[in-house]
C-alpha cells in the first residue's frame, strides 16, 4: 500500500472578487478533508497599475497584498502540527512588466507562485468573441 500525500495548492478567497469565505474557512474545510497541505493563493494585484484595485472581481487590491500575507503566515502557526499552511500567488504573466512583479515576490516570503496567463496581447482569454475571426 502506497502513502499519499493529500493538498491543494489552489485556492482562492473573498479578496479577488470572485470566491467567497475568509482564508481561515479553507484551512479548517482543509483541515476536514483530511489534507496534509493547504496553499492559498489568491490572485495577485494588478502591480503595474497606477490603482489599487483595479479589477475588484478579478484580483485583490494593491493594499491587501501586505494583510493578505500577514494572514496566511498567522494561519501557518495557528494549524501548525494539525496542516501545512503554504503562502502562495496566483500570478499573471505580463510580459512588459516582469521586473515590477518580481521585486513585489521577492520582497516577500512566498512558499511558491503560480504561473498563470490569462490575457494575450493584452486581451482577456475569457472575452466572448475573442477566438472570432
Amino acid at each position: 500500500m502506497t502513502n499519499s500525500i493529500k493538498f491543494d495548492f489552489h485556492t482562492h478567497h473573498e479578496r479577488c472578487g470572485h470566491a467567497i469565505g475568509p482564508i481561515e474557512d479553507y484551512v479548517k474545510q482543509a483541515i476536514e478533508y483530511g489534507l496534509h497541505y493547504i496553499g492559498i493563493s489568491d490572485h495577485s494585484p494588478y502591480f503595474y497599475s497606477e490603482d489599487d484595485h483595479l479589477y475588484p472581481t478579478i484580483a485583490m487590491a494593491k493594499s491587501e497584498l501586505v494583510p493578505y500575507i500577514e494572514e496566511v503566515l498567522r494561519l501557518k502557526e495557528k494549524y501548525a502540527g494539525k496542516i501545512h499552511v503554504l503562502l502562495g500567488m496566483e500570478s499573471d504573466f505580463f510580459p512588459d512588466h516582469i521586473e515590477v512583479y518580481r521585486d513585489q515576490y521577492l520582497f516577500h516570503p512566498f512558499d511558491y507562485i503560480i504561473g498563470s496567463v490569462h490575457y494575450v496581447q493584452d486581451i482577456s482569454i475569457f472575452k466572448r468573441g475573442r477566438w472570432n475571426g
